[in-house]
């Protein structure tokens, strides 16, 4: 495999990076114009090797691939064949801190008469492959000649010879089964049909999502959609620290809901607990006057001086700070260590709740509880509708199909409220005092972008506007 590495910045060795496997026939070049805010970028490609090249040329010792081994967080994103190479690389490297697995149009299975591209038109495309098939493949690859002419060539220029010898290595059997966070399919993909890729995932993904277009879909904007930048998370957040217990009724009530609902669950004593997204700590101090916590550790991106002051409130509880990503951070906690990871409205931003469940029900002592509140889909709705920007946030069902496994939920289940407002203008003004903007992409709460939301905004007959909260409660005990 070809790694070739873009825009990496030394300044921040321990950014999150995005390691995106290209389809086939790609090169160095073919993926230039990838992008993610708040992610270092390494593409891969030419999937002749299962072991690693450089773009010049010359294997990638361990030495070498250190890099990867040292992220706290690599998100893996692959398209079309490269979600085969991509499968094929997580089995055989365990041992790196992968948290989202996103897809698209492609599977584990590349050559499969039912979950793939059938045996007969993947034989006559090898035996025929020239410069003219090339582009004809390419046309389909962009869903028809006029978008190929309004896209530009993709395909890398490498030789016909080369390209075969990549192609044949898809013959070989399905790559290793792995669950992915989420898939997206193109309903007119002309490479992969969409029915076979729906077969192909029945199983193996917690979210299909369908969307318009062809075989190459616009990567950019679908991982702004499923992905979070977290610097953006915590300078949004830390703007609206002096705001947000005054303005976060929804979020505030959710997290008492949530510790109502754990209490039963919970050992007869709780020694040690983590409180991941603290916030401003008030949350945090109503947990530590019922359960009266040995040990509580807060993590959160941003750290306010509210929650630095908690130390002299409760002097019986030793509490320790942490200004971090938790999504990253879980993976550090040993087997066996926690009675309690208790974290209200957090876990929307998470790139993949599979993979933070899965560390954090390692890290639980046996009786010992995850009590986790979120947001489904149904969530500042309305901001969706003028935005034109879908939701991210995960339906329960899907929370459960990111369940660890062997786990079961003790509690899983969802209410809906709407605040009212006098009028959209109100709506924005909440949204910038709780921080909550920050589960929009960069610029879509802009200037520009607000004067486009408040002349679109649903508003009710009386001239008022409602705005939608859907907490997900989420109760986990180890036997």
């Amino acid at each position: 495999m070809q790694l070739h590495y873009s825009r990496l910045t030394p300044e921040s060795p321990h950014s999150p990076l995005l390691l995106f496997f290209a389809g086939w026939g790609q090169s160095d070049t073919t993926m230039d114009d990838l992008e993610m805010p708040g992610y270092d970028i390494a593409t891969v490609w030419d999937y002749r090797s299962d072991r690693f090249f450089s773009p010049e040329g010359e294997e990638i010792t361990d030495e070498t691939l250190a890099d990867l081994r040292e992220r706290r967080e690599i998100v893996v994103a692959a398209w079309s064949f490269g979600v085969n190479a991509a499968a094929r690389f997580m089995a055989a490297h365990p041992g790196l801190r992968v948290s989202a697995r996103i897809a698209f149009n492609g599977s584990r299975f590349t050559v499969d008469p039912e979950r793939g591209i059938a045996p007969e038109i993947f034989r006559a495309t090898l035996d025929n492959l020239s410069e003219r098939s090339l582009e004809r493949f390419e046309m389909r690859v962009w869903g028809g000649a006029t978008a190929f002419r309004r896209g530009g060539s993709k395909l890398s220029g490498r030789p016909v010879a080369q390209l075969a010898e990549e192609l044949r290595v898809f013959m070989s059997p399905a790559a290793p089964r792995l669950l992915w966070d989420r898939v997206f399919i193109s309903d007119n993909d002309l490479i992969i049909p969409p029915a076979a890729q729906h077969k192909a995932w029945e199983e193996e993904a917690i979210e299909i999502i369908n969307i318009p277009g062809a075989h190459r879909p616009d990567f950019n904007s679908l991982l702004r959609r499923v992905l979070t930048d977290k610097s953006h998370v915590a300078r949004r957040f830390g703007r609206a620290r002096s705001t947000y217990d005054s303005n976060a009724t929804p979020q505030l009530h959710a997290g008492r809901r949530l510790l109502s609902l754990a209490t039963p669950y919970l050992p007869a004593r709780v020694d040690s607990m983590i409180d991941i997204g603290c916030g401003t700590g008030s949350l945090t101090s109503e947990v530590i006057d019922l359960l009266a916590p040995h040990d509580v550790e807060l993590w959160d991106l941003h750290l306010p001086e509210s929650a630095a002051s908690l130390g002299q409130i409760h002097p019986s509880t030793r509490i320790v700070l942490r200004q971090t990503d938790a999504e990253s951070s879980i993976a550090d906690l040993l087997e066996g260590e926690i009675d309690l990871i208790y974290s209200a409205s957090t876990a929307q931003w998470f790139n993949s709740l599979r993979a933070f469940l899965a560390h954090a029900y390692r890290a639980l002592r046996r009786g010992g509880v995850i009590a986790l509140s979120t947001y489904g889909p149904l969530t500042m709705s309305q901001i969706g509708l003028a935005t034109g920007i879908p939701s991210r946030f995960m339906s329960v069902e899907s929370i459960r199909r990111s369940l660890p496994e062997g786990a079961e939920a003790a509690v899983l289940e969802e209410e809906t409220e709407d605040l009212a407002f006098g009028s959209a203008l109100e709506v924005l003004r909440h949204v910038s005092l709780t921080g909550v903007n920050a589960l929009t992409p960069r610029g879509a709460t802009d200037t520009g972008s607000a004067r486009r939301l408040l002349s679109r905004y649903p508003l009710e007959p009386d001239g008022s506007a409602l705005l939608t909260f859907q907490p997900i409660y989420l109760i986990i005990r180890k036997p």
